[in-house]
């Protein structure tokens, strides 16, 4: 084959990967930021949805606030209740004008005669929410029924008065009959007024419905009870706190205590899904704006659920990918056009190549290799192409020479720096408890634990001591990333851990105390999931907290493998948000707690399988009968007859204890040798 024809085929080949390089780095940048933009689109869509339920919420508190202040003003009363208590006050005197009637007007018998017709008239609105009666002038009595409307009733024959005490807001009418001798008032006090506004109130909000029927506004108060549910109209007016069965609480108690201390603000919930004319669906995710009412404790709200915002979120993804398919085509297309015609130029360009290297290939043909040393080459006669080619061959050798130095020095300061972590290693292996108890019949605990590092240094880690003669600490964890800087975090976070651990405090405090700690100044970012337990030697009890590690497995003696599947929080290192809380249990006698790092359920075999949670519960039901130190032993093998050959590519870490439950004070044999730290 023609030196011509390689080159040209070198460079059609160069180019053709250099295409499907470029096209794969251009398709792969358009993906990326078509996903970010599906993700944007998608945070979008949620702040959209959350500021329309806050609209709406605000909106219906506007409707709400609006008819509380209209039962507290004298104009809006007499707009909504001046016709009838004129109609009340009118018929009562119309009752009272027609008992007078051809009666003589200056006499007692008449004032007698008007007060009878007054209380008989009066007497036919009892047990109505109007509330009807009349005033004598002169009668102290009467008069100090209403003194506020007594005082209106000195200057005018009628009108409205309004008593504007908030606790008790109050609007009449009254009028004078029977010849200025009877003063007839009817009013409607706070209750019914109040009444009525909130029925005003819930009569609008029960039409607040958007979203095509599927938002809608609800109102609780903070007893928990159902004031306004559109589609659930048969639960208003009942505490809804818990399921009518009691078997589970809901969302209500949740919003009233938020509304007691913000006032109002965003939650996340599971509710059932209601439509209109359906029953009701499991319970779904869901969020919701609420925002508490004060004057009457109402808790006004409008909610979404989350699979309508997945589907807008989907919609805006399928629209945006079409887009994308269109342009990765158009990409295509011309990174076809473009490769074509550079293959075109690479065959010229390589018959224009290949004519002054014959040449020099000619030339070299008359050079006799034995008598080129290795230290240089004589200089070569001909063209320019030829001398240049000895020159570089020259200089070649030259580098090779010097590359040569530079190798050995470098592999000089490799095996410098593998001794150093292997001073490293030794150093990180000497930070972990080494001395574990010694068994007898009255020891009250055994515990074992075993580490293996995918570096020669690493990020995972246990340990164990004790807080006093009865009580021990022990913990597990696994740091963020492998090698020198996951070693250091992981040193740092058991310093910390033995500082912060001591006599009468709770795992979650101590967890809390951690990350507050390792939170600051974390310029690198990393972070630990750890496990903190905290074991009363004498009663059994373990109080735990479970920072983002894998949760641990509980062997009970005799009986099914359990787990501890609570998360009490993020890892720690992250942010310092929230205390971390903690959680409980009584350990019985010979029970034993596996706690492991994620590098054992993440072991790869030949065919890319990972070893598994399955597949380590199955490894633990074996180790029923087996002591921590034979579990933890048990579990490795499996992982290591699992994995084979295959590079270890996660840390390693396992911690088993086992409560006896026997012994007594000042037995504890096992605790007197594993004061570490």
């Amino acid at each position: 084959m023609k030196l011509r024809t390689k080159i040209s085929l070198v460079n059609v080949a160069v180019l053709l990967f250099a295409a499907t390089v470029t096209l794969y780095i251009a398709i792969t940048d358009i993906l990326e930021k078509s996903s970010l933009d599906i993700r944007q689109s998608e945070q979008e869509d949620l702040i959209r949805v959350k500021m329309q339920m806050r609209d709406v919420t605000d909106l219906a508190y506007e409707v709400v606030n609006n008819n509380y202040i209209d039962s507290l003003s004298a104009k809006a009363l007499e707009k909504n209740y001046g016709w009838l208590l004129q109609e009340t006050v009118n018929a009562v005197s119309s009752d009272i004008n027609r008992e007078l009637i051809s009666k003589p007007v200056d006499t007692d018998e008449y004032l007698q005669l008007a007060i009878k017709a007054a209380k008989d008239s009066v007497s036919n609105f009892h047990g109505q929410y109007i509330k009807v009666f009349f005033i004598t002038p002169g009668d102290k009595s009467s008069e100090a029924v209403a003194p506020y409307v007594n005082k209106a009733a000195k200057n005018a024959a009628e009108g409205f008065v309004f008593n504007e005490s908030r606790q008790n807001p109050v609007i009449a009418y009254f009028s004078k009959t029977a010849q200025g001798r009877i003063t007839v008032v009817a009013e409607i006090g706070a209750r019914q007024i109040v009444a009525d506004a909130r029925e005003r109130s819930k009569a609008v909000l029960r039409k607040l419905i958007y979203d095509e029927g599927q938002g809608y506004v609800f109102v609780y108060d903070l007893d928990c009870k159902v004031i306004i549910h559109p589609y659930t109209a048969d639960i208003e007016g009942i505490d809804y706190s818990s399921l009518p069965d009691g078997t589970k609480k809901t969302h209500i108690p949740l919003m009233a205590e938020l509304c007691k201390k913000k006032t109002k603000g965003y939650i996340n919930y599971t509710a059932p899904k209601y439509e209109q004319g359906l029953t009701n669906h499991p319970a779904v995710p869901k969020v919701s704006y609420v925002r508490l009412f004060e004057p009457w404790g109402w808790i006004i709200g409008s909610g979404a659920y989350i699979d309508k915002i997945e589907k807008m979120a989907e919609t805006r993804k399928y629209d945006k990918l079409e887009q994308v398919n269109d342009l990765i085509i158009k990409v295509l297309i011309s990174s076809v056009l473009i490769t074509f015609g550079m293959i075109l130029f690479s065959i010229f360009f390589a018959e224009s190549l290949s004519k002054p290297i014959v040449k020099m290939i000619d030339k070299m043909k008359t050079v006799k290799l034995d008598e080129i040393t290795t230290s240089s080459v004589s200089p070569l006669k001909g063209s320019y192409e030829l001398k240049e080619l000895g020159s570089i061959f020259n200089n070649m050798l030259h580098s090779i020479n010097d590359g040569v130095k530079k190798i050995r020095e470098t592999t000089s300061i490799k095996e410098k720096f593998e001794s150093e972590l292997n001073i490293a290693r030794n150093i990180q292996m000497s930070l972990l408890p080494k001395t574990f108890p010694r068994l007898n019949e009255n020891a009250e605990f055994d515990i074992y634990g075993a580490i293996k590092s995918a570096r020669i240094v690493g990020g995972d880690m246990y340990d164990f001591f004790n807080i006093d003669d009865h009580n021990i600490c022990f913990a597990i964890g696994d740091v963020s990333d492998k090698g020198v800087p996951s070693s250091l975090f992981m040193a740092l976070t058991r310093t910390l851990l033995h500082s912060k651990a001591g006599k009468n405090l709770a795992a979650g405090h101590i967890m809390t105390d951690m990350n507050k700690s390792l939170c600051e100044n974390n310029d690198a970012s990393m972070f630990v999931s750890f496990f903190i337990g905290l074991l009363n030697l004498k009663t059994g009890k373990l109080n735990y907290c479970n920072a983002g590690h894998n949760p641990p497995f509980l062997i009970r003696k005799h009986k099914k493998i359990e787990n501890l599947p609570v998360r009490h929080g993020i890892p720690i290192g992250v942010m310092d948000l929230e205390p971390y809380y903690d959680d409980t249990i009584t350990l019985k006698a010979d029970d034993m707690l596996v706690l492991y790092t994620d590098g054992v359920i993440r072991g790869l075999n030949r065919r890319h399988e990972l070893f598994g949670d399955v597949r380590l519960e199955k490894t633990l039901e074996k180790c029923v009968q087996l002591n921590p130190r034979q579990c933890a032993d048990a579990v490795l093998d499996e992982v290591s007859d699992f994995t084979g050959n295959v590079e270890q590519e996660d840390d390693i870490a396992i911690l088993a204890v086992s409560y006896r439950g026997r012994g007594g004070e000042n037995k504890n044999k096992a605790a007197s040798v594993i004061k570490v730290g």
